[in-house]
């Protein structure tokens, strides 16, 4: 579980930590800012299209829920995941 910590990730280094993730576990859920975020971004707050970012790296999402202004997600590595 992760709340606000990929934020504070540099893009850079962003590939490593998701990669690390998929070597932890199965799922992943995390709550971030998201589009529901409209600062600016700065040093110390990055934004991500955490769906793509996620796809890119394995994992699909398998739940997206709005709850006031904070997405939260629930990934889970393709290969695991079944309809």
């Amino acid at each position: 579980m992760l709340n606000g910590v990929l934020q504070h990730i540099p893009h850079k280094k962003i590939g490593n930590i998701i990669r690390k993730l998929m070597e932890l576990g199965k799922k992943v859920y995390i709550t971030e800012m998201y589009n529901s975020d409209f600062t600016v971004e700065s040093f110390y707050l990055l934004k991500y299209n955490y769906l793509e970012l996620f796809d890119k790296f394995g994992f699909k999402v398998i739940q997206k829920v709005l709850l006031g202004k904070q997405n939260w997600f629930l990934f889970c590595k393709k290969f695991y995941f079944k309809v």
